[in-house]
C-alpha cells in the first residue's frame, strides 16, 4: 500500500509540472512588456568627470580637436624645477612683480581617445612654432588635426584626416573659468606675495 500511495504521489507530482503555467507565462509577458522604455532617457546613474586639466601641447601621435568657444588669454610663468617645468597662472595685478612672465592663449583641446588638454601657446612671440601652433590651433576648431614638427622650418606642419567624420565630446557644464581652476587650481595660481613661489623669487 505505501509503494503504491508513494507512486501515486510521484505520478501526481509529474502530471502537475507538465501542465502549462499559465499564470506565471501571463505574469512574465506583463514584466516583458514593462522593458521597453520609449523616454529614451535611460542613463548610467554615475559618470567621469576631470579631476584635472594639463597644460601641454597636444600629442604628435595623436589627432585632436580643439573648442571652438573655450579659450582666452592667461600670464604664465614657466619655472624649472626637480620634477621638471612646472607652469604657474598669474594674476594680472602680480605680473609687474615676477619676471619672466609671458602672455599666452590657452585653447581647451581633446585628443582621439577622448583625453582632455590646455594648450598654452604665446600670444607675444611671432617665431614660427608660435604663428604655425596658432593657426593649427584655430584649423582644428573645424577638423581633425595632427601636429608635425618641421626642425628644418623651425615650425609645426598641420596633417590633417579629412575622411574622419568623428564628432569630438565635449564636457557640457565646463566654463572657461571652470577649465582654469582644473588646470591651476592646486596651488598653481599665483595671486599674492605670500605664494610660495614669491617668496623662493624674493627670498622671504
Amino acid at each position: 500500500m505505501g509503494a503504491q500511495k508513494s507512486g501515486e504521489n510521484i505520478s501526481s507530482l509529474l502530471a502537475a509540472n507538465n501542465k502549462p503555467n499559465t499564470v506565471t507565462q501571463s505574469k512574465a509577458l506583463e514584466l516583458a512588456s514593462l522593458l521597453l522604455d520609449n523616454t529614451g532617457t535611460g542613463t548610467d546613474v554615475t559618470r567621469d568627470e576631470m579631476a584635472n586639466l594639463p597644460v601641454m601641447r597636444p600629442s604628435k601621435t595623436q589627432f585632436f580637436r580643439i573648442h571652438p568657444d573655450l579659450h582666452g588669454d592667461v600670464n604664465l610663468l614657466k619655472v624649472d624645477g626637480l620634477n621638471g617645468t612646472e607652469i604657474y597662472a598669474v594674476v594680472p595685478g602680480m605680473v609687474a612683480q615676477l619676471d619672466n612672465v609671458q602672455l599666452y592663449t590657452l585653447f581647451f583641446g581633446v585628443h582621439r581617445d577622448g583625453s582632455y588638454f590646455m594648450w598654452a601657446i604665446s600670444a607675444t612671440s611671432a617665431d614660427g612654432w608660435s604663428r604655425s601652433a596658432r593657426q593649427i590651433a584655430v584649423a582644428a576648431m573645424d577638423q581633425w588635426c595632427r601636429l608635425v614638427p618641421n626642425r628644418a622650418t623651425s615650425n609645426y606642419i598641420k596633417r590633417v584626416a579629412p575622411q574622419c567624420e568623428d564628432v569630438p565630446v565635449w564636457p557640457e557644464d565646463k566654463t572657461f573659468t571652470d577649465l582654469l581652476a582644473l588646470a591651476f587650481g592646486d596651488g598653481r595660481i599665483i595671486d599674492s606675495t605670500d605664494h610660495p613661489v614669491m617668496n623662493e623669487m624674493w627670498l622671504k
